[in-house]
């Protein structure tokens, strides 16, 4: 998936939300996951057509353009006792959880940008994620902050968190982000976090208390 720049959500009929584009591949299997010269020619080819679709729209910018490498597949891992999504002193479940385990994938690094992933089957066709978090410094997510802590949805948290000098946006987005009519795996992500996860509350003060070291800042003010 990608999106185009902001200045595409005037070009289309968007109604001034983002503009999203996604490549997905039908009837394709691949064993352990594509190969990186797969992903790598996957991402030319949806960059290429999103980049093609921001120049039609007057939108496009140099800079729009395949950079870097593509990261490989992320796998996912049983979670572990503790520091969970690789975040030091982190715990993410009940203290009594019971049931089959739980695993996590972790992509990327806290210095840029981070995710992690809980739930059940992550690598399978219907994964059931219980919680999502993420720690960005994509100027895109940050100038719409206002408009990704103010969904209709109350199962998401956001805010900006600024950390030797550096500005991130941390989100959580707690079981079944699409509120109504959602899929089957969604309904049983949300079913997850309701039963083997801490309050979403009390989760997301204790996932933001345990990213500020990491990302180099003191302990929040006034806790």
């Amino acid at each position: 998936m990608v999106l185009l720049p902001d200045e595409c959500s005037k070009a289309f009929p968007t109604k001034g939300e983002p503009v999203q584009v996604t490549l997905e591949l039908q009837r394709a299997t691949y064993p352990g996951g594509p190969s990186m010269r797969t992903r790598q020619d996957m991402a030319k080819a949806l960059m290429a057509y999103a980049s093609t679709m921001a120049d039609l729209g007057g939108c496009g910018t140099e800079d729009f353009r395949l950079t870097g490498e593509v990261p490989d597949n992320p796998s996912p891992e049983f979670l572990p006792n503790e520091d969970h999504c690789t975040l030091p002193g982190f715990v993410a479940t009940r203290p009594v959880d019971s049931g089959l385990e739980l695993e996590q994938t972790v992509v990327g690094s806290a210095s840029d940008s981070w995710s992690c992933v809980v739930g059940r089957e992550l690598d399978g066709e219907q994964p059931e994620s219980a919680v999502a978090f993420v720690l960005t410094t994509h100027q895109q997510a940050l100038d719409r902050y206002d408009r990704a802590t103010h969904r209709d949805n109350e199962n998401t948290r956001a805010e900006l968190v600024t950390c030797a000098g550096k500005e991130y946006l941390a989100i959580m987005a707690f079981g079944a982000v699409r509120a109504d009519d959602p899929a089957p795996e969604m309904k049983q992500g949300q079913k997850l976090a309701e039963t083997r996860l801490k309050p979403k509350e009390e989760l997301y003060q204790d996932f933001l208390a345990a990213a500020r070291p990491s990302l180099g800042c003191s302990a929040a003010p006034g806790r």
